[in-house]
Protein backbone atom coordinates (compact mmCIF):
# COMPACT_ATOMS: atom_id res chain seq x y z
CA UNK A 1 0.00 0.00 0.00
CA UNK A 2 1.82 3.22 -0.75
CA UNK A 3 1.34 6.68 0.74
CA UNK A 4 -1.64 8.00 -0.87
CA UNK A 5 -3.66 4.75 0.08
CA UNK A 6 -3.00 5.35 2.86
CA UNK A 7 -4.25 8.40 3.79
CA UNK A 8 -7.56 9.41 3.58
CA UNK A 9 -7.12 12.97 2.86
CA UNK A 10 -5.17 12.17 -0.29
CA UNK A 11 -7.49 9.22 -1.03
CA UNK A 12 -10.50 11.70 -0.95
CA UNK A 13 -8.82 13.84 -3.44
CA UNK A 14 -7.77 11.19 -5.88
CA UNK A 15 -11.57 10.58 -5.79
CA UNK A 16 -12.43 14.04 -6.64
CA UNK A 17 -10.24 14.50 -9.31
CA UNK A 18 -10.79 11.50 -10.91
CA UNK A 19 -14.25 12.46 -10.97
CA UNK A 20 -13.74 15.57 -12.78
CA UNK A 21 -11.39 14.10 -15.11
CA UNK A 22 -13.87 11.36 -16.21
CA UNK A 23 -16.61 13.73 -16.69
CA UNK A 24 -13.81 15.99 -19.10
CA UNK A 25 -12.57 12.71 -20.48
CA UNK A 26 -16.00 11.75 -21.50
CA UNK A 27 -16.05 8.37 -19.81
CA UNK A 28 -18.89 7.80 -18.31
CA UNK A 29 -17.84 4.06 -16.72
CA UNK A 30 -15.46 5.30 -14.73
CA UNK A 31 -17.80 8.00 -13.37
CA UNK A 32 -19.73 5.44 -12.08
CA UNK A 33 -17.51 3.40 -10.75
CA UNK A 34 -15.67 6.46 -8.97
CA UNK A 35 -18.66 7.82 -7.77
CA UNK A 36 -19.50 4.38 -6.35
CA UNK A 37 -15.70 4.30 -4.93
CA UNK A 38 -16.31 7.59 -3.33
CA UNK A 39 -19.47 5.98 -1.30
CA UNK A 40 -17.63 3.16 -0.25
CA UNK A 41 -14.54 5.16 1.15
CA UNK A 42 -17.27 7.96 2.86
CA UNK A 43 -16.42 10.85 0.53
CA UNK A 44 -18.81 13.48 1.58
CA UNK A 45 -21.21 13.01 -1.29
CA UNK A 46 -21.66 16.99 -1.99
CA UNK A 47 -18.61 16.80 -2.75
CA UNK A 48 -17.86 14.42 -4.90
CA UNK A 49 -20.90 16.37 -7.03
CA UNK A 50 -19.85 19.41 -6.91
CA UNK A 51 -16.15 19.37 -6.33
CA UNK A 52 -15.96 16.54 -8.74
CA UNK A 53 -18.69 15.80 -11.13
CA UNK A 54 -19.76 19.27 -11.22
CA UNK A 55 -16.17 20.37 -11.37
CA UNK A 56 -15.31 18.59 -14.67
CA UNK A 57 -18.63 19.44 -16.61
CA UNK A 58 -17.36 23.09 -15.69
CA UNK A 59 -13.95 21.82 -17.51
CA UNK A 60 -15.84 20.70 -20.40
CA UNK A 61 -17.25 23.95 -20.75
CA UNK A 62 -14.41 25.69 -20.68
CA UNK A 63 -13.00 23.93 -23.39
CA UNK A 64 -16.26 24.27 -25.26
CA UNK A 65 -15.86 27.83 -25.23
CA UNK A 66 -12.29 28.02 -26.59
CA UNK A 67 -13.54 25.38 -29.68
CA UNK A 68 -11.70 22.50 -28.34
CA UNK A 69 -15.05 21.05 -27.16
CA UNK A 70 -17.95 20.88 -29.87
CA UNK A 71 -21.60 19.94 -28.89
CA UNK A 72 -20.79 16.47 -29.50
CA UNK A 73 -17.88 15.82 -27.03
CA UNK A 74 -20.59 18.29 -24.74
CA UNK A 75 -23.09 15.52 -25.12
CA UNK A 76 -20.57 12.75 -24.02
CA UNK A 77 -19.57 14.73 -21.07
CA UNK A 78 -22.91 15.46 -19.90
CA UNK A 79 -23.56 11.42 -20.05
CA UNK A 80 -20.06 10.91 -17.85
CA UNK A 81 -22.15 13.74 -15.38
CA UNK A 82 -25.06 12.31 -15.37
CA UNK A 83 -23.59 8.30 -14.76
CA UNK A 84 -22.16 9.83 -11.98
CA UNK A 85 -24.82 11.86 -10.66
CA UNK A 86 -27.42 8.54 -10.35
CA UNK A 87 -24.66 7.13 -8.41
CA UNK A 88 -24.16 9.83 -6.16
CA UNK A 89 -27.78 11.32 -5.45
CA UNK A 90 -29.59 8.83 -3.53
CA UNK A 91 -26.57 9.20 -0.81
CA UNK A 92 -26.86 13.24 -0.73
CA UNK A 93 -28.32 14.27 2.57
CA UNK A 94 -32.26 14.46 2.80
CA UNK A 95 -31.79 17.96 4.55
CA UNK A 96 -29.70 19.24 1.89
CA UNK A 97 -31.44 22.47 0.29
CA UNK A 98 -32.08 23.33 -2.83
CA UNK A 99 -30.40 26.18 -4.80
CA UNK A 100 -33.36 27.33 -6.62
CA UNK A 101 -36.43 25.56 -8.40
CA UNK A 102 -36.34 26.11 -12.53
CA UNK A 103 -38.55 25.22 -14.86
CA UNK A 104 -37.38 24.88 -18.37
CA UNK A 105 -38.28 24.10 -21.96
CA UNK A 106 -37.69 24.37 -25.52
CA UNK A 107 -40.87 26.72 -26.77
CA UNK A 108 -43.62 25.82 -29.19
CA UNK A 109 -42.82 25.09 -32.44
CA UNK A 110 -39.08 24.04 -31.82
CA UNK A 111 -38.07 20.08 -31.42
CA UNK A 112 -34.27 20.86 -30.66
CA UNK A 113 -33.15 20.24 -27.26
CA UNK A 114 -29.58 18.92 -27.27
CA UNK A 115 -28.01 22.35 -26.11
CA UNK A 116 -31.29 22.71 -23.40
CA UNK A 117 -30.46 18.79 -22.03
CA UNK A 118 -27.29 19.88 -21.48
CA UNK A 119 -28.60 22.75 -19.29
CA UNK A 120 -30.32 20.71 -17.44
CA UNK A 121 -28.03 18.24 -15.80
CA UNK A 122 -25.34 21.44 -15.05
CA UNK A 123 -28.59 22.55 -13.26
CA UNK A 124 -29.14 19.71 -11.53
CA UNK A 125 -25.58 18.96 -10.66
CA UNK A 126 -25.04 22.08 -9.59
CA UNK A 127 -27.76 21.58 -6.77
CA UNK A 128 -31.09 23.30 -8.67
CA UNK A 129 -34.33 21.35 -8.48
CA UNK A 130 -35.34 21.40 -12.12
CA UNK A 131 -38.86 20.58 -13.71
CA UNK A 132 -38.19 19.76 -17.18
CA UNK A 133 -41.22 20.03 -20.01
CA UNK A 134 -38.94 19.20 -23.21
CA UNK A 135 -39.38 20.66 -26.35
CA UNK A 136 -42.08 22.24 -28.44
CA UNK A 137 -43.62 23.61 -25.29
CA UNK A 138 -46.91 25.16 -25.50
CA UNK A 139 -46.77 28.91 -24.22
CA UNK A 140 -48.85 28.76 -21.39
CA UNK A 141 -47.28 25.63 -20.02
CA UNK A 142 -44.62 27.50 -18.55
CA UNK A 143 -45.89 29.94 -16.27
CA UNK A 144 -48.46 27.26 -15.49
CA UNK A 145 -45.76 25.02 -14.10
CA UNK A 146 -44.25 27.85 -12.56
CA UNK A 147 -46.98 28.20 -10.36
CA UNK A 148 -47.64 24.56 -9.67
CA UNK A 149 -43.82 24.25 -8.80
CA UNK A 150 -43.08 27.29 -7.18
CA UNK A 151 -40.40 28.02 -9.55
CA UNK A 152 -37.83 30.80 -8.69
CA UNK A 153 -36.76 30.86 -12.77
CA UNK A 154 -38.07 30.01 -16.07
CA UNK A 155 -35.78 28.93 -18.57
CA UNK A 156 -36.61 29.13 -22.50
CA UNK A 157 -34.52 27.57 -25.39
CA UNK A 158 -34.76 28.32 -28.98
CA UNK A 159 -33.12 26.96 -31.62
CA UNK A 160 -35.39 27.99 -34.90
CA UNK A 161 -35.03 31.81 -35.40
CA UNK A 162 -38.70 31.84 -36.27
CA UNK A 163 -39.44 30.24 -32.46
CA UNK A 164 -37.51 33.07 -30.54
CA UNK A 165 -40.92 35.45 -30.86
CA UNK A 166 -42.80 33.47 -28.74
CA UNK A 167 -40.16 34.09 -25.91
CA UNK A 168 -41.96 37.71 -25.60
CA UNK A 169 -45.33 35.79 -25.31
CA UNK A 170 -44.21 33.41 -22.71
CA UNK A 171 -42.29 36.83 -20.41
CA UNK A 172 -45.42 38.55 -21.46
CA UNK A 173 -48.13 35.75 -19.53
CA UNK A 174 -45.72 35.31 -16.33
CA UNK A 175 -45.82 39.16 -15.66
CA UNK A 176 -49.50 38.93 -16.62
CA UNK A 177 -50.19 35.76 -14.24
CA UNK A 178 -50.20 38.17 -11.02
CA UNK A 179 -49.11 35.96 -8.24
CA UNK A 180 -47.49 38.29 -6.25
CA UNK A 181 -44.08 35.84 -6.66
CA UNK A 182 -41.47 37.29 -8.67
CA UNK A 183 -40.08 34.95 -10.93
CA UNK A 184 -37.03 35.23 -13.28
CA UNK A 185 -37.25 34.69 -16.96
CA UNK A 186 -33.57 34.00 -18.94
CA UNK A 187 -33.00 32.82 -22.44
CA UNK A 188 -31.09 31.48 -24.52
CA UNK A 189 -30.37 29.06 -27.53
CA UNK A 190 -28.29 29.54 -30.86
CA UNK A 191 -29.75 32.53 -31.95
CA UNK A 192 -30.77 34.11 -29.11
CA UNK A 193 -28.38 36.84 -28.05
CA UNK A 194 -27.90 39.93 -25.30
CA UNK A 195 -30.00 42.48 -27.35
CA UNK A 196 -32.29 40.02 -27.96
CA UNK A 197 -32.99 39.39 -25.12
CA UNK A 198 -33.20 42.79 -23.44
CA UNK A 199 -35.62 44.07 -26.21
CA UNK A 200 -38.28 41.27 -25.00
CA UNK A 201 -37.47 42.20 -21.42
CA UNK A 202 -35.79 38.82 -20.37
CA UNK A 203 -34.10 38.72 -16.61
CA UNK A 204 -31.10 37.64 -18.19
CA UNK A 205 -29.36 35.44 -21.12
CA UNK A 206 -26.79 33.47 -21.23
CA UNK A 207 -25.23 31.53 -24.54
CA UNK A 208 -23.63 28.06 -23.10
CA UNK A 209 -24.43 25.89 -19.76
CA UNK A 210 -21.98 27.14 -17.89
CA UNK A 211 -22.74 30.75 -18.10
CA UNK A 212 -26.51 29.81 -17.29
CA UNK A 213 -25.69 27.91 -14.12
CA UNK A 214 -23.86 31.46 -13.54
CA UNK A 215 -26.48 33.66 -14.32
CA UNK A 216 -28.76 31.64 -12.24
CA UNK A 217 -26.98 31.60 -9.04
CA UNK A 218 -26.73 35.18 -9.49
CA UNK A 219 -30.27 35.67 -9.90
CA UNK A 220 -30.81 33.58 -6.80
CA UNK A 221 -28.15 36.07 -4.78
CA UNK A 222 -25.76 32.82 -4.42
CA UNK A 223 -23.08 35.23 -6.84
CA UNK A 224 -20.15 33.85 -4.93
CA UNK A 225 -17.82 35.87 -7.22
CA UNK A 226 -14.34 36.05 -5.95
CA UNK A 227 -12.66 39.65 -5.38
CA UNK A 228 -10.80 40.62 -7.81
CA UNK A 229 -7.23 41.49 -7.53
CA UNK A 230 -7.06 45.02 -7.18
CA UNK A 231 -9.96 44.31 -4.47
CA UNK A 232 -7.92 41.72 -3.10
CA UNK A 233 -5.10 43.65 -1.97
CA UNK A 234 -6.76 47.17 -0.78
CA UNK A 235 -7.68 48.40 2.26
CA UNK A 236 -4.89 47.08 4.21
CA UNK A 237 -2.77 48.43 6.97
CA UNK A 238 0.53 47.65 4.45
CA UNK A 239 1.14 46.33 1.09
CA UNK A 240 0.88 42.86 0.35
CA UNK A 241 4.19 41.02 -1.42
CA UNK A 242 4.97 38.96 -3.69
CA UNK A 243 8.39 38.08 -4.72
CA UNK A 244 10.01 36.49 -8.60
CA UNK A 245 12.09 34.41 -6.76
CA UNK A 246 13.45 32.37 -9.74
CA UNK A 247 15.73 29.54 -8.95
CA UNK A 248 17.53 31.74 -5.95
CA UNK A 249 16.28 28.62 -3.43
CA UNK A 250 18.14 25.76 -4.75
CA UNK A 251 21.39 25.94 -3.92
CA UNK A 252 20.47 26.75 0.05
CA UNK A 253 18.47 24.01 0.15
CA UNK A 254 20.66 21.24 -1.73
CA UNK A 255 18.13 20.78 -4.71
CA UNK A 256 18.75 20.71 -8.78
CA UNK A 257 16.40 21.77 -10.94
CA UNK A 258 15.23 18.23 -11.85
CA UNK A 259 14.97 17.14 -8.27
CA UNK A 260 12.08 19.45 -8.06
CA UNK A 261 10.69 19.26 -11.23
CA UNK A 262 10.65 15.35 -10.89
CA UNK A 263 9.38 14.78 -7.71
CA UNK A 264 6.36 16.86 -6.77
CA UNK A 265 6.65 16.38 -2.67
CA UNK A 266 10.30 17.70 -3.13
CA UNK A 267 8.87 20.52 -4.81
CA UNK A 268 6.03 21.24 -1.62
CA UNK A 269 8.99 21.09 0.52
CA UNK A 270 10.93 23.71 -1.66
CA UNK A 271 7.73 25.70 -1.61
CA UNK A 272 7.33 25.93 2.10
CA UNK A 273 10.96 26.02 2.99
CA UNK A 274 10.62 29.05 0.96
CA UNK A 275 7.87 30.56 1.98
CA UNK A 276 9.17 30.14 6.10
CA UNK A 277 12.19 32.20 4.75
CA UNK A 278 10.43 35.01 3.16
CA UNK A 279 6.92 35.14 4.47
CA UNK A 280 5.45 36.49 0.91
CA UNK A 281 1.48 36.95 0.65
CA UNK A 282 1.46 34.20 -1.41
CA UNK A 283 3.05 30.52 -2.32
CA UNK A 284 5.17 30.34 -5.06
CA UNK A 285 6.54 26.94 -6.66
CA UNK A 286 9.31 27.01 -9.03
CA UNK A 287 7.76 27.89 -12.40
CA UNK A 288 8.43 25.71 -14.98
CA UNK A 289 8.89 28.23 -18.15
CA UNK A 290 9.88 25.53 -20.66
CA UNK A 291 7.38 22.77 -19.92
CA UNK A 292 5.54 22.76 -23.16
CA UNK A 293 8.62 22.65 -25.08
CA UNK A 294 9.77 19.56 -23.21
CA UNK A 295 6.72 18.01 -23.32
CA UNK A 296 6.81 18.71 -27.64
CA UNK A 297 10.13 17.05 -27.30
CA UNK A 298 12.26 20.01 -28.00
CA UNK A 299 15.63 19.39 -26.69
CA UNK A 300 16.87 21.48 -23.89
CA UNK A 301 19.65 22.37 -22.11
CA UNK A 302 19.37 21.72 -18.10
CA UNK A 303 21.93 23.22 -15.84
CA UNK A 304 21.43 21.96 -12.42
CA UNK A 305 20.64 25.24 -10.44
CA UNK A 306 18.99 27.27 -13.11
CA UNK A 307 16.18 27.28 -15.30
CA UNK A 308 16.37 25.55 -18.88
CA UNK A 309 16.63 26.72 -22.32
CA UNK A 310 15.42 25.23 -25.71
CA UNK A 311 18.68 24.73 -27.63
CA UNK A 312 17.09 23.97 -31.22
CA UNK A 313 14.17 25.61 -32.98
CA UNK A 314 13.09 22.83 -35.32
CA UNK A 315 9.82 24.26 -36.37
CA UNK A 316 10.32 26.17 -39.71
CA UNK A 317 7.36 25.11 -42.12
CA UNK A 318 4.01 23.94 -42.15
CA UNK A 319 4.77 20.39 -42.58
CA UNK A 320 7.03 20.67 -39.14
CA UNK A 321 3.96 22.44 -37.70
CA UNK A 322 1.47 19.74 -38.80
CA UNK A 323 3.36 16.87 -37.09
CA UNK A 324 2.75 18.63 -33.34
CA UNK A 325 -0.11 17.40 -31.10
CA UNK A 326 -1.41 19.44 -28.30
CA UNK A 327 -0.59 17.52 -25.15
CA UNK A 328 -3.10 16.63 -22.96
CA UNK A 329 -1.43 17.74 -19.32
CA UNK A 330 -2.75 15.10 -17.32
CA UNK A 331 -0.87 12.33 -19.01
CA UNK A 332 2.08 13.72 -21.16
CA UNK A 333 5.48 14.22 -20.44
CA UNK A 334 6.68 15.95 -17.42
CA UNK A 335 3.39 17.99 -17.37
CA UNK A 336 0.99 15.72 -14.39
CA UNK A 337 4.34 15.56 -12.01
CA UNK A 338 4.06 19.58 -12.20
CA UNK A 339 0.80 20.17 -11.76
CA UNK A 340 0.54 17.76 -8.48
CA UNK A 341 3.23 19.54 -7.25
CA UNK A 342 1.05 22.79 -7.94
CA UNK A 343 -1.57 20.43 -6.00
CA UNK A 344 0.08 19.52 -2.99
CA UNK A 345 1.32 23.36 -2.63
CA UNK A 346 -1.99 25.00 -3.12
CA UNK A 347 -3.63 22.47 -0.43
CA UNK A 348 -1.04 22.84 1.91
CA UNK A 349 -0.93 26.75 2.38
CA UNK A 350 -3.66 29.36 3.11
CA UNK A 351 -1.84 31.67 0.93
CA UNK A 352 -3.00 31.98 -2.56
CA UNK A 353 -0.80 29.78 -4.89
CA UNK A 354 0.69 31.82 -7.61
CA UNK A 355 3.28 30.77 -10.54
CA UNK A 356 4.13 32.04 -13.94
CA UNK A 357 3.19 30.09 -17.26
CA UNK A 358 4.93 30.87 -20.64
CA UNK A 359 2.74 32.83 -23.05
CA UNK A 360 1.27 31.67 -27.36
CA UNK A 361 4.09 34.24 -28.40
CA UNK A 362 7.00 33.44 -26.62
CA UNK A 363 5.81 29.70 -26.88
CA UNK A 364 5.91 30.19 -30.74
CA UNK A 365 9.22 32.11 -30.72
CA UNK A 366 10.93 28.73 -28.85
CA UNK A 367 9.42 27.05 -31.54
CA UNK A 368 9.97 28.55 -34.80
CA UNK A 369 13.41 31.03 -33.56
CA UNK A 370 13.24 34.20 -32.95
CA UNK A 371 15.09 36.08 -36.30
CA UNK A 372 12.99 33.26 -38.19
CA UNK A 373 9.42 34.43 -36.66
CA UNK A 374 10.40 37.91 -36.98
CA UNK A 375 11.07 37.27 -40.67
CA UNK A 376 7.85 35.51 -41.16
CA UNK A 377 5.71 37.72 -39.63
CA UNK A 378 7.25 40.05 -42.95
CA UNK A 379 7.20 37.40 -45.44
CA UNK A 380 5.06 34.51 -44.59
CA UNK A 381 1.98 36.14 -41.97
CA UNK A 382 -0.53 32.79 -42.30
CA UNK A 383 2.61 30.79 -41.31
CA UNK A 384 3.11 32.93 -38.14
CA UNK A 385 -1.22 32.47 -37.20
CA UNK A 386 -1.05 29.33 -37.55
CA UNK A 387 1.98 28.52 -34.98
CA UNK A 388 0.22 30.90 -32.76
CA UNK A 389 -3.16 29.17 -33.36
CA UNK A 390 -1.20 26.22 -32.25
CA UNK A 391 0.55 27.77 -29.60
CA UNK A 392 -2.44 29.36 -28.25
CA UNK A 393 -4.53 26.22 -27.85
CA UNK A 394 -1.29 24.48 -25.90
CA UNK A 395 -1.33 27.04 -23.07
CA UNK A 396 -5.10 27.37 -22.87
CA UNK A 397 -5.12 23.52 -22.41
CA UNK A 398 -2.30 23.82 -20.03
CA UNK A 399 -3.83 27.22 -18.12
CA UNK A 400 -7.21 25.54 -17.63
CA UNK A 401 -5.29 22.58 -15.61
CA UNK A 402 -3.11 24.82 -13.87
CA UNK A 403 -5.70 26.76 -12.39
CA UNK A 404 -8.05 23.14 -11.78
CA UNK A 405 -5.04 22.27 -9.85
CA UNK A 406 -5.67 25.62 -7.15
CA UNK A 407 -3.66 28.16 -9.12
CA UNK A 408 -4.81 31.79 -8.10
CA UNK A 409 -2.41 34.41 -9.12
CA UNK A 410 -1.86 33.28 -12.83
CA UNK A 411 0.68 35.22 -14.74
CA UNK A 412 0.93 35.09 -18.26
CA UNK A 413 4.57 35.53 -19.41
CA UNK A 414 4.97 37.35 -22.82
CA UNK A 415 8.65 38.34 -22.33
CA UNK A 416 9.67 38.54 -26.28
CA UNK A 417 6.40 40.25 -26.90
CA UNK A 418 8.36 43.81 -26.47
CA UNK A 419 9.66 42.82 -29.72
CA UNK A 420 6.79 43.57 -31.88
CA UNK A 421 5.11 47.35 -32.40
CA UNK A 422 2.08 47.94 -30.68
CA UNK A 423 -0.09 47.81 -33.81
CA UNK A 424 1.47 43.77 -34.05
CA UNK A 425 1.10 43.55 -30.62
CA UNK A 426 -2.49 44.26 -30.65
CA UNK A 427 -2.80 41.61 -33.45
CA UNK A 428 -0.70 38.95 -33.00
CA UNK A 429 -0.57 39.11 -28.61
CA UNK A 430 -3.08 41.10 -27.26
CA UNK A 431 -6.71 39.23 -28.67
CA UNK A 432 -5.20 35.82 -27.83
CA UNK A 433 -4.53 36.87 -24.68
CA UNK A 434 -7.99 38.41 -24.24
CA UNK A 435 -9.23 34.67 -25.67
CA UNK A 436 -7.04 33.24 -22.98
CA UNK A 437 -7.73 35.02 -19.93
CA UNK A 438 -11.37 35.02 -20.70
CA UNK A 439 -11.11 31.31 -20.52
CA UNK A 440 -9.48 31.27 -17.04
CA UNK A 441 -12.17 31.01 -14.09
CA UNK A 442 -13.75 33.79 -11.76
CA UNK A 443 -11.40 32.86 -8.73
CA UNK A 444 -8.13 33.44 -10.78
CA UNK A 445 -6.31 36.18 -11.30
CA UNK A 446 -5.22 37.30 -14.79
CA UNK A 447 -1.64 38.97 -14.87
CA UNK A 448 0.52 39.84 -17.84
CA UNK A 449 4.97 39.83 -17.44
CA UNK A 450 7.18 41.53 -20.36
CA UNK A 451 10.55 42.29 -19.96
CA UNK A 452 11.48 45.54 -20.83
CA UNK A 453 10.63 49.07 -21.63
CA UNK A 454 7.33 48.45 -22.67
CA UNK A 455 5.73 52.34 -22.42
CA UNK A 456 4.44 52.04 -25.90
CA UNK A 457 2.74 49.02 -25.10
CA UNK A 458 0.99 49.73 -21.75
CA UNK A 459 -2.37 50.49 -22.90
CA UNK A 460 -2.42 47.46 -25.44
CA UNK A 461 -1.53 45.69 -22.38
CA UNK A 462 -4.62 46.95 -20.38
CA UNK A 463 -6.87 46.41 -23.14
CA UNK A 464 -6.44 42.19 -23.42
CA UNK A 465 -8.05 42.05 -20.37
CA UNK A 466 -4.99 41.77 -17.52
CA UNK A 467 -6.40 42.59 -14.00
CA UNK A 468 -2.54 42.77 -12.91
CA UNK A 469 0.37 44.18 -15.34
CA UNK A 470 4.17 42.67 -13.62
CA UNK A 471 6.79 45.29 -15.51
CA UNK A 472 10.63 45.34 -15.56
CA UNK A 473 12.44 47.45 -13.52
CA UNK A 474 13.24 49.59 -16.63
CA UNK A 475 10.09 50.94 -15.89
CA UNK A 476 9.19 54.26 -13.90
CA UNK A 477 6.24 53.20 -12.03
CA UNK A 478 5.20 56.37 -10.16
CA UNK A 479 5.32 58.21 -13.85
CA UNK A 480 2.91 55.23 -14.98
CA UNK A 481 0.76 54.89 -12.20
CA UNK A 482 -1.37 57.57 -13.29
CA UNK A 483 -2.04 56.02 -16.87
CA UNK A 484 -3.21 52.87 -15.11
CA UNK A 485 -6.77 52.31 -14.00
CA UNK A 486 -7.79 51.50 -10.73
CA UNK A 487 -8.88 48.10 -11.19
CA UNK A 488 -5.62 47.28 -12.58
CA UNK A 489 -3.07 46.49 -10.32
CA UNK A 490 1.00 47.37 -10.53
CA UNK A 491 3.53 44.79 -10.04
CA UNK A 492 6.99 45.13 -9.29
CA UNK A 493 9.27 46.49 -9.75
CA UNK A 494 12.54 46.40 -7.40
CA UNK A 495 15.71 45.52 -9.99
CA UNK A 496 16.33 41.97 -9.41
CA UNK A 497 19.92 42.22 -10.26
CA UNK A 498 21.74 45.71 -9.77
CA UNK A 499 19.57 45.88 -5.91
CA UNK A 500 18.96 42.74 -4.99
CA UNK A 501 21.89 40.58 -6.37
CA UNK A 502 24.67 43.36 -5.83
CA UNK A 503 23.64 45.23 -2.88
CA UNK A 504 24.10 44.67 0.58
CA UNK A 505 20.70 44.33 3.09
CA UNK A 506 20.54 47.77 4.22
CA UNK A 507 21.09 48.82 0.74
CA UNK A 508 18.13 47.06 -0.06
CA UNK A 509 16.07 48.15 2.62
CA UNK A 510 16.38 51.08 1.63
CA UNK A 511 15.14 51.17 -2.07
CA UNK A 512 12.74 48.67 -1.16
CA UNK A 513 11.25 51.54 0.84
CA UNK A 514 11.84 54.49 -1.42
CA UNK A 515 9.93 52.57 -3.72
CA UNK A 516 6.72 51.94 -1.21
CA UNK A 517 7.14 55.36 -0.41
CA UNK A 518 7.13 56.46 -4.34
CA UNK A 519 3.84 53.89 -4.53
CA UNK A 520 2.22 55.56 -1.79
CA UNK A 521 -0.72 57.42 -3.32
CA UNK A 522 -1.71 54.59 -5.45
CA UNK A 523 -4.01 51.71 -3.94
CA UNK A 524 -3.91 49.10 -7.20
CA UNK A 525 0.00 48.50 -6.50
CA UNK A 526 1.76 44.73 -5.37
CA UNK A 527 5.36 44.68 -4.01
CA UNK A 528 7.45 42.67 -6.61
CA UNK A 529 10.72 42.62 -8.16
CA UNK A 530 10.81 43.58 -11.62
CA UNK A 531 11.60 39.89 -13.06
CA UNK A 532 12.85 36.59 -11.54
CA UNK A 533 15.89 37.32 -9.72
CA UNK A 534 19.19 35.65 -10.23
CA UNK A 535 19.55 32.02 -9.28
CA UNK A 536 22.88 33.33 -6.58
CA UNK A 537 20.54 35.82 -5.13
CA UNK A 538 22.09 35.82 -1.64
CA UNK A 539 18.55 34.27 0.89
CA UNK A 540 19.57 37.35 3.29
CA UNK A 541 19.30 40.20 0.53
CA UNK A 542 15.77 38.37 -0.43
CA UNK A 543 14.44 38.87 3.08
CA UNK A 544 15.62 42.23 3.15
CA UNK A 545 13.54 43.52 0.85
CA UNK A 546 10.80 41.03 1.91
CA UNK A 547 10.78 42.04 5.27
CA UNK A 548 10.89 45.96 4.47
CA UNK A 549 8.28 45.69 2.01
CA UNK A 550 5.83 44.66 4.92
CA UNK A 551 6.27 48.12 6.40
CA UNK A 552 3.11 49.59 7.59
CA UNK A 553 1.73 52.03 5.49
CA UNK A 554 1.06 54.79 8.11
CA UNK A 555 4.71 54.17 8.69
CA UNK A 556 5.94 55.14 5.29
CA UNK A 557 4.73 58.87 5.64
Amino acid sequence: MNDREKDPVCLERDIIDGLAQAVVGMDAEAAAFLSRQALEKNVPPEDALEKGLAKGMERAGELYARGEYCVPEIVVCADALYAGMEVIKPALPKTAQTKGRVVIGVVEGDTHDIGKNIVVKLLEAAGFEVHDLGNNVPLPLFSRKAREVDADIIALSALVTTTMRHMETVIRQVREAGTGRSRHVIVGGAPVSQEFADSIGADGYAEDGPKTVRLARRLMGLDDRPPRLSEYIKGLTRRLTFPWTGAAGLRQFRYTMYDIYRDPKKHLDLAMKMDRELDADFVYPLDYGRIVMETLGLPLLRPDHDFPSVLEHPIKDRAALDKLTVPDPYTTGPMPAYLEALRLIATSSEKPLALSITGPFTQAVLLVGAEDLARAIIKDPEFVEEVLDFTSAVVGRYAAAVAAMGARFLCVSEPTAVLLSAERFRRLVGRRLKTLYDSFPPEVWRVLHICGNTNYLLQEMIACGAEGLSLDQLMDFPAIAPLVPPEVVLIGNLDPIHVLRELDPAEISKRTLELLRAMQPYPNYLFSFGCDCANDTPMENLKAAMQAARTPLAELM
